[in-house]
């Protein structure tokens, strides 16, 4: 099912789409979550749960050039949970790419949700700063980044 997420409260309602026309999507809440009127961005997500976006348009672009060049890294963005990275990682190690590094973009919600699970299965962390900022309030962007810097040192990570 598509999530919204939106406001200060970080609400989290579930979307059932109703009916779709050129301009207008209509949803019908499932759950008892409420937007605060003041809200002025949401993210929404139409990947009906799913974890993974490394879809065969990944794969074939990954085979096309990664793999005959031998690349040293291999750059993810969109990142749901650190399992998109593990199975990169499992996809590379197939295609004989065993030392390829993968750097991990912290670009959403999804990434900062399990941060420390991303950090880990990566070798090197982009922190999306402009991406964020569109679904993150600029005031909380300062702490945001320190938790993320504070993360990869932890973790041993470049940030």
């Amino acid at each position: 099912h598509p999530y919204l997420w939106a406001g200060e409260s970080a609400s989290t309602a579930e979307l059932e789409v109703e009916s779709v026309s050129e301009e207008v999507v209509t949803c019908r809440c499932r759950n008892s979550a409420e937007i605060p009127q003041e809200c002025e961005m949401m993210s929404v997500n139409f990947s009906k749960g799913a974890k993974n976006v490394i879809n065969a348009c990944d794969e074939g672009n990954l085979k096309r050039f990664a793999v005959p060049n031998n690349v040293d890294f291999v750059s993810c963005g969109a990142i749901r949970s650190a399992e998109t990275l593990r199975m990169l990682k499992q996809l590379l190690k197939q295609w004989g790419l065993p030392k390829t590094r993968v750097i991990a973009h912290v670009d959403n919600l999804h990434a900062l949700r399990d941060l420390k699970d991303v950090v880990t299965e990566s070798e090197v962390v982009l922190l999306a700063r402009g991406e964020l900022g569109a679904v993150i309030e600029p005031e909380k962007m300062f702490a945001i980044q320190k938790t993320v810097l504070r993360t990869c040192e932890r973790i041993g990570r470049p940030c």
